[in-house]
């Protein structure tokens, strides 16, 4: 019974010792990820003597028609505690193949997953990595004693081993203008400006003063050329920080409103607010008019301002920026003569009667006469 509860406790000892939720060759991987999703995803960083595999959030965008990706903290976040500084790393499975080529530019941002493969015992090109032998930096001080007659001239020799820093993280980094939300794992970034900028003030902080920084691509910008800042820590290891640029984009206008219709000889009543109205015309066949628009970026149409007659319709059609539109419609009443023509009525209906009598009482006194006659 007591080798059983050793032999227990060895096994649950091994079991426990390796991470059963490690990225692994089959870790799935995905396009079309949220934000939250691929930042899940990512591994966190890790020290290793060994090989193993390493899971990784990317980032995609199509600002100029052409797929652009970058890895969203870092390409590399494994340090091979064997002093390997150049290991041998692969991609073994990567869900970003769709964003390659050409695309519909968009603002859009995009990500995706990758999963790569790295080894500490080998070096880039696949050979075995040797850990190279240091010399180690000496300095040298000189002790002279003298004492007449007692003893010679001694020396004395201090061997010192300096070890350098690999630190080679920014603590800060501002952009002027512009704005970002600075993370040191984090090593890329994208920031909105205007088309009218042509610089960008960009001041990085260095977590270890003994690393050098310098700063690309600021000066002259643009769309399509991110700034670069490179941080050499020490010990000659870099790391680049990337800042993507891309236009803020203005709304169109929306306003399809008419500020005023002018028709020449004529009040309309014009109400911003009312878009049917009724006028009473003479003769025209068409009217003179003028429109006012509330806003410069829009346009207008008028349709229906010929051979106007009673009933007809005159159409004015404002077009904002972005395509919407407002109608304005008149409806025209024109004269009417059926007064007059009324009147020409009566008056020749009372002339025919009048001459109706007239001709019926000569015709009456011929009749008279003629029997007079006989």
């Amino acid at each position: 019974m007591k080798n059983f509860n050793r032999y227990f406790l060895l096994i649950l000892l091994l079991l426990t010792s390796f991470d059963v939720y490690a990225t692994s060759y089959d870790t799935p991987v995905k396009k079309d990820m949220t934000l939250d999703e691929c930042l899940s995803y990512q591994d966190k960083e890790k020290s290793s003597s060994g090989s193993g595999y390493f899971a990784h959030c990317v980032k995609a965008t199509c600002y100029g028609g052409v797929w652009k990706t970058g890895y969203y903290i870092a390409s590399d976040l494994v340090k091979c505690t064997n002093g390997n500084q150049n290991k041998f790393r692969m991609i073994v499975n990567d869900g970003c193949t769709p964003y390659i080529g050409t695309c519909t530019p968009t603002v859009k941002e995009k990500y995706c997953s990758k999963i790569s493969y790295y080894d500490c015992t080998k070096t880039a090109d696949g050979k075995a990595y040797v850990p190279p032998v240091l010399e180690p930096q000496t300095t040298t001080s000189t002790t002279t004693t003298r004492k007449p007659q007692l003893k010679p001239q001694t020396t004395k020799t201090t061997t010192t081993v300096i070890i350098k820093s690999t630190n080679n993280y920014l603590a800060d980094l501002k952009v002027n203008p512009g704005n970002l939300s600075f993370y040191k794992s984090v090593q890329n970034y994208t920031i909105e400006i205007n088309k009218e900028v042509t610089s960008i003030e960009v001041t990085p902080t260095l977590e270890d003063e003994k690393a050098q920084v310098t700063v690309e691509n600021n000066y002259s910008i643009s769309i399509d050329k991110p700034i670069l800042i490179t941080v050499i820590a020490e010990n000659g290891d870099t790391r680049l920080y990337t800042i993507n640029l891309k236009y803020t984009e203005t709304p169109l206008d929306a306003n399809s409103k008419i500020k005023n219709i002018i028709i020449s000889g004529y009040d309309l009543n014009f109400n911003y607010d009312i878009t049917s109205y009724k006028l009473k015309i003479n003769k025209e066949k068409s009217l003179d008019i003028n429109i006012e628009l509330d806003s410069e970026n829009a346009t207008y149409t008028i349709s229906g301002n010929e051979n106007l007659k009673n009933k007809s319709r005159i159409n004015i059609i404002a077009t904002a920026q972005d395509g919407s539109t407002t109608t304005y419609l008149i409806n025209i009443r024109k004269n009417s003569n059926f007064g007059g023509i009324f009147v020409v009525i009566i008056v020749l209906g009372i002339a025919g009667f009048v001459g109706n009598k007239l001709i019926r009482k000569i015709t009456f006194k011929e009749k008279e006469t003629k029997y007079e006659y006989e």
